[in-house]
Formats: structure tokens, C-alpha cells, sequence
């Protein structure tokens, strides 16, 4: 039977008050009143929040990979060609009135220990600056990239042979003069000196190392310049270690590699600084093209195609003839083998190798 039309309209009502009370209950339930945390429970979150550690904290993996780079950054920065000829100066200084080998031992580990407390001083102090400055705002700012990439193109430009890149004579010269002193003073000096008559060829190397330590935030550059220093002063208490590379063509192609090396990173330095400014002058596209071009060129100077003003004469058999090293074939390989790997990033591929290095 149909319901008359009176009663549908009592029933509806109803039934709308019924539905309307169970939405209401939840709604009602969930708009409780929120009361302010208590001085325990804030004293809860507190302590839990100082007791689970920062998630930018470096893993001991990080920072162990960060000394065996520093470590063997320092090693080969004495087969650099300044380095490399300071080195016999340096060892007839250590060596002086010095008549037993456990004397010289001892002489020798000062002088590398002078060396771990000066470049350590200098880490702390970069560490220092990173912590009050912040490192965002420190490596990123215009100032400090436009100046490395004038620091890394000059440098570039004189390791491939335009101009010698050297501290004041005069400089190096005082420091040199007061080194005569055969005592912990005098040694402590002959280190500073290292450094300073070397200029051109340790800061690259440290400037990468500092790169490098960017992954161990504030005091990754002290544990950096640290390891550093003691790859550069194991061959002087191991003297074996300089007898590895006399060929002077060998050391020439470490200063060509440096060249290339620097005017990469020059480029690095650059293309942060246009960020900065929002310029937009180098894209990612361009920043590829130029690396792959001086890998390029790299590797066709390694296999003797290319020649600079301050080159040897390539080496030859022993029928006479011209002809590539495995040590420079090898590294030819390589540099060409990274051209090959860049190229597809031009079209916009992911390279995350080098992503880091790129502009984004």
C-alpha cells in the first residue's frame, strides 16, 4: 500500500534528524580541544631530539674515502715537475751533517711532521671560515668562485707552457734564508717553504682536495689537507719513492694533464658563479661540449699528435723511430673514453658520474 502523503512528509524528518546526529558524532569527536604540551613532554622531545644524530653527519665510509684521496693526492703532487725538482734541495737541506741513517730517519719524520702541522693549521683554518660563514654561502657566492676560476685558468694556462707561474722570488728567498738554521725552527721553515716555492703546482692539487672534502661537512677540509700532507712527506722519509719517475717526458706529461686538469675545474668554478649572478651564460649543454673538448684534446696530445712549446723529444725505440708509451697510450684510452661517455649529456642523458660537476 502507498503511504499518504501526509505521513511521508512526517517520516522524512525524521529520518534526516537520525542521519544528521551520525555525522555530527564523529565530527564532534574529532574537533577536541588541543592543550598545550606540558614542561615534561617537552622535555621528552628535547632529549629525543638530541639523542638521534643529524642526518648531514658524514658515514665513516665517506669520510675514510676522503683520506685515501687526500692521501694519494699528496703522494703525486711530488711527481709534479716544481715539486719534483725541489725535492733533491729539500733532501740535501735534511741530509745535512748527518752521518747516520737513524739521524737522517729522524731529521726526515720532522720535517714530514712540520708538514702534517702546517697544512692541518690550514685546514682548520678553512674548516673555521666554513663554520662561521656557513658552507652554502661560502662556495656558492660569486666573489669565491670568480676568484678560483682566475686561480685555476692562470694556473691551466702556465702548466700548458705560456708562462711560469711563481711566487715573488724575493718571498721564497727570506723564507729560505731563515731555513739555514739546522734545528726544529730551521726545519719548521724549510717546510713553509715547500709549499710557497711550489705554489703553482700543490695548489690545484689542493684545491681539488678541498673540492673533495665538501662531502664531510666543517671539518672535512682538516681531515683533508691532513692526509694530504702525509702523502707529501712520505718520499721524503722514503726516498725510494722519487726513483719511480725520472724520465723528464714523464714529468712533462703530468704538468700537460695538470693543464687540462685546471682549465676543467676552471670551468666548474665559472659555471657556479653564473648561477649565482643568473646569468645563464653556461648552460649544460655548453658545460659538456667543453669538457668533452679538452678530454679530446688530452687524449690526442698523449698519443703525439699535438705538440706545446715546452715538450721533449718524443721518445724512440730502439730502432729509432718515434713512437707512444703504454703509460701515454693508456691515459689516451682513458681521456677518450670519457669524451665517449660525455657526448650522449649533450642531449640531455643523464651523466651521474659527473652530475655533481654539472650545471643545473
Amino acid at each position: 500500500m502507498l503511504t499518504p502523503l501526509s505521513n511521508r512528509a512526517s517520516v522524512l524528518p525524521q529520518k534526516n534528524e537520525v542521519i544528521t546526529e551520525k555525522v555530527a558524532a564523529p565530527l564532534a569527536q574529532t574537533t577536541t580541544e588541543v592543550k598545550p604540551a606540558s614542561h615534561e613532554q617537552k622535555q621528552i622531545v628535547l632529549h629525543a631530539a638530541a639523542v638521534v644524530p643529524p642526518s648531514s653527519a658524514p658515514s665513516t665510509k665517506t669520510v675514510i674515502i676522503l683520506i685515501i684521496e687526500a692521501f694519494v693526492a699528496g703522494l703525486l703532487a711530488m711527481f709534479t715537475p716544481y715539486m719534483y725538482t725541489i725535492h733533491p734541495f729539500t733532501t740535501g737541506y735534511l741530509t745535512r751533517n748527518v752521518k747516520t741513517a737513524r739521524g737522517r730517519l729522524s731529521k726526515t719524520l720532522q720535517y714530514a711532521a712540520a708538514l702534517a702541522v702546517i697544512f692541518t693549521a690550514l685546514g682548520l683554518f678553512v674548516s673555521g671560515i666554513i663554520k662561521v660563514t656557513g658552507v652554502n654561502k661560502f662556495t656558492e657566492h660569486w666573489v669565491f668562485n670568480v676568484f678560483f676560476f682566475r686561480i685555476f685558468l692562470m694556473l691551466g694556462i702556465s702548466f700548458l707552457g705560456a708562462f711560469a707561474f711563481k711566487l715573488p722570488a724575493s718571498w721564497i728567498n727570506a723564507i729560505a734564508e731563515k731555513a739555514k738554521q739546522n734545528d726544529l725552527k730551521g726545519i719548521f721553515i724549510m717546510a713553509l717553504t715547500l709549499p710557497a716555492a711550489s705554489f703553482s703546482s700543490t695548489f690545484p692539487i689542493i684545491g681539488l682536495v678541498l673540492l673533495q672534502a665538501g662531502s664531510v661537512p666543517v671539518i672535512g677540509p682538516t681531515i683533508g689537507l691532513f692526509a694530504f700532507s702525509i702523502g707529501l712527506g712520505l718520499p721524503f722519509v722514503v726516498p725510494g719513492i722519487m726513483k719511480l719517475f725520472k724520465s723528464k717526458s714523464v714529468l712533462n706529461n703530468i704538468k700537460v694533464i695538470l693543464g687540462f686538469l685546471c682549465l676543467m675545474i676552471a670551468l666548474k668554478f665559472m659555471s657556479k658563479a653564473d648561477v649565482a649572478l643568473e646569468l645563464g651564460l653556461i648552460s649544460r649543454e655548453l658545460f659538456i661540449e667543453i669538457w668533452l673538448g679538452l678530454w679530446a684534446l688530452m687524449g690526442i696530445y698523449m698519443l703525439g699528435y699535438m705538440k706545446l712549446s715546452h715538450d721533449t723529444e718524443t721518445e724512440r725505440n730502439i730502432y729509432g723511430q718515434e713512437y707512444t708509451s703504454l703509460s701515454r697510450m693508456f691515459i689516451a684510452m682513458g681521456a677518450f673514453i670519457f669524451a665517449v661517455y660525455l657526448l650522449p649529456g649533450i642531449w640531455g642523458a643523464p651523466l651521474h658520474g659527473v652530475s655533481g660537476f654539472l650545471p643545473h
